[in-house]
């Protein structure tokens, strides 16, 4: 018999012991905690507690995210709820990124982008539907165009059917760019 090693994707269990330890290190690192139970609890929504930002962490196995809008729609209510905190979905991809390229994607509202000064790729996309694909393909692609312009790797997704109140242009970011722009300072 083959035992799976802990902290490999696949069975319910393990995911869930990833994203627990995943959620516990990325509150000690951007200076915040990690929500008990993974947003479970009432009162506690998201997934990691920043000092502005409320953080709703995804990760994968494969080699793309489907994202929802109703994701988008749910950390931006839940991020409101709590003290009018800004809305961040995480994306972490396990396999499929090439070597020098993050695996870890950040999508933020383009608006709280405007406080920081950045070269950026301007890389924009519409999206017509209820899901958007991310895809590591995409992310290896767009990074290593940015990285040939000497600019942070950044594409804008506007999305046409956001609930109200909802930002429609959400910006995709590399986390460790984030932090060296000094978002997580704030």
């Amino acid at each position: 018999m083959v035992k799976r090693k802990i902290g490999r994707l696949g069975s319910a269990k393990n995911d869930k012991k990833v994203a627990q330890k995943r959620e516990r290190q990325l509150g000690k690192e951007l200076g915040g905690f990690a929500t008990p139970n993974s947003g479970a609890v009432p009162g506690f929504p998201g997934d990691v507690h920043l000092k502005d930002w409320l953080l709703e962490d995804k990760h994968t196995s494969d080699s793309k995210y489907i994202l929802g809008l109703i994701e988008l729609n749910k950390v931006t209510r839940e991020a409101a709820s709590i003290g009018d905190r800004k809305p961040m979905m995480l994306f972490k991809f396990f396999k499929g990124i090439k070597i020098g390229t993050p695996s870890e994607i950040a999508l933020v509202p383009d608006i709280y982008l405007n406080n920081y000064s950045f070269s950026r790729l301007e890389s924009k996309e519409e999206v017509t539907g209820k899901t958007k694909s991310i895809t590591t393909k995409f992310i290896n692609e767009k990074y290593a165009e940015a990285l040939s312009q000497n600019v942070i790797f950044t594409h804008t997704l506007t999305f046409n059917k956001v609930a109200k109140g909802v930002a429609t242009c959400w910006t995709l970011i590399p986390k460790y760019d984030l932090k060296q722009l000094g978002a997580f300072d704030d």
